[in-house]
């Protein structure tokens, strides 16, 4: 198994090293596909009834999880972007940099991060950021991003499934704040993890990976 992980590991770092985006997707959308196959799988391996995979295991809702994770890696990635750039204190060399009336594109990106090898400011890591960034992240990420994503995905898989625009409005009011408060159990402990210790380029799949068990348990909401 560790050494499954460490595969995984080294080739998730050389393709994103050249494509961050479709590296964020794919991962994130490998994840999405798992979770919901152990939601579809559980429950035809611990039932005592005969079931014939072909017939009950429905690859075409398979797909659209994938589809969604495909898309969610890379919001995913440019909210942490987003949450860095405005929320992370800057270095003292930007800041000594903007007194001098250096004009220096010192936008973060998803490769070049402060908390990336290569990087000029490779020292700052995320492991380093006081307890109140941390917090002011979690915060912005779980009363901005978290209502966002659900919204999404609720929306998203009614449309995909074919629903109608008024059901798809009673789907929403009736899962929404279900699922966000449920949201709201479970994610602020694991974003507190993800900030504290995790560079920006392995957040994506971070919470992708902890977000399988989330994913089974969407599944389970979404099509009951």
């Amino acid at each position: 198994m560790a050494r499954l992980f460490r595969f995984l590991g080294y080739h998730y770092e050389r393709y994103f090293r050249s494509h961050p985006i479709a590296t964020l997707a794919i991962a994130n959308g490998f994840c999405s596909i798992c979770g919901d196959a152990a939601a579809q799988l559980i429950p035809m391996l611990t039932s005592n009834e005969g079931t014939d995979l072909e017939r009950t295991f429905d690859f075409t809702r398979l797909l659209r999880y994938f589809v969604f994770g495909l898309n969610m890696g890379p919001i995913g990635g440019k909210w942490n972007e987003i949450l860095d750039r405005h929320i992370q204190p800057r270095s003292k060399a930007v800041d000594e940099g903007e007194k001098a009336g250096v004009e220096k594109d010192m936008e973060m990106t998803l490769v070049d991060a402060p908390d990336s090898p290569g990087s000029e400011n490779f020292t700052q890591s995320s492991s380093m950021l006081p307890f109140w960034v941390i917090f002011q992240m979690v915060l912005a990420d779980q009363l901005l991003m978290a209502p966002f994503s659900i919204i999404l995905f609720l929306s998203f898989m009614g449309l995909t499934e074919g629903i109608g625009l008024a059901e798809l409005q009673q789907r929403i009011g009736h899962l929404f704040w279900k699922l966000l408060v449920a949201n709201w159990k479970v994610w602020p402990i694991i974003q507190v993890v993800n900030f504290r210790f995790m560079p920006l380029r392995l957040r994506v799949p971070f919470s992708a990976g902890c977000g399988i068990l989330w994913t089974i348990f969407l599944s389970y909401a979404s099509s009951s």
